[in-house]
């Protein structure tokens, strides 16, 4: 990077964005499962809560013993796949359910979604919450053991302007989130009147799923 010179910091500016206002978009296309993506805007990388979110994540779909891919997948047979992920970037985030979904009953998959989001507003046990932070803290020791990933992670957060925790520190974070904690991000964030759906499948218009959004 010898060559590359220094300056002022500089960001994009914000602009009015048409599409901020949909709420469903929806790409027609003859497949034998639905891609889904169910959105909702979180906090950024620098945000003190975003310990309380990724376990969050974990509890609600972020492994085989989540409670979507219990509900969804393994009682009902809905989904291929169901998990959920957070998102961070400089100003903003994003927290993100992808499913891929049987064609013929998405409506059904969708609405149990939504109520599992809304369940976990306050119904979080402490046995759920301790068995996901043993899941954050062993994907993060192993983490460790991958000199790339730990390279991406630590050129990322420094470009987004984040300061690089090392492993001992980013799980007392961890350890210090509590039920309370939990259930608070959870009512924040999961605010249905903000959500968004995108969607892949075989399907000519939106308006069921815009319903299904609007109820």
């Amino acid at each position: 990077f010898g060559q590359v010179e220094s300056g002022e910091k500089s960001f994009l500016e914000s602009v009015d964005n048409p599409l901020y206002e949909k709420r469903v978009f929806l790409r027609t296309k003859s497949t034998e499962q639905s891609h889904v993506i169910l959105g909702v805007e979180s906090f950024d990388i620098h945000h003190k809560e975003r310990y309380a979110v990724d376990l969050l994540s974990v509890i609600l779909g972020g492994n085989a013993s989540s409670r979507l891919f219990a509900e969804v997948r393994e009682k009902r047979g809905l989904a291929y796949f169901v998990h959920s992920m957070t998102d961070r970037g400089f100003d903003n985030g994003a927290f993100l359910i992808k499913a891929g979904l049987n064609t013929d009953k998405i409506e059904d998959a969708i609405k149990i979604i939504m109520k599992e989001m809304e369940k976990i507003k306050s119904d979080v046990k402490e046995e759920e919450l301790a068995r996901a932070k043993e899941y954050i803290k062993g994907s993060l020791a192993l983490s460790e053991e991958n000199s790339l990933v730990v390279v991406e992670k630590n050129a990322l957060e420094d470009i987004l302007g984040s300061k690089s925790l090392p492993l001992a520190e980013r799980i007392k974070n961890y350890e210090k989130v509590t039920l309370d904690d939990i259930h608070r991000m959870a009512k924040e964030i999961f605010d249905a009147s903000k959500m968004k759906l995108a969607i892949i499948g075989p399907y000519e218009n939106d308006e069921k799923f815009v319903k299904i959004l609007s109820d």
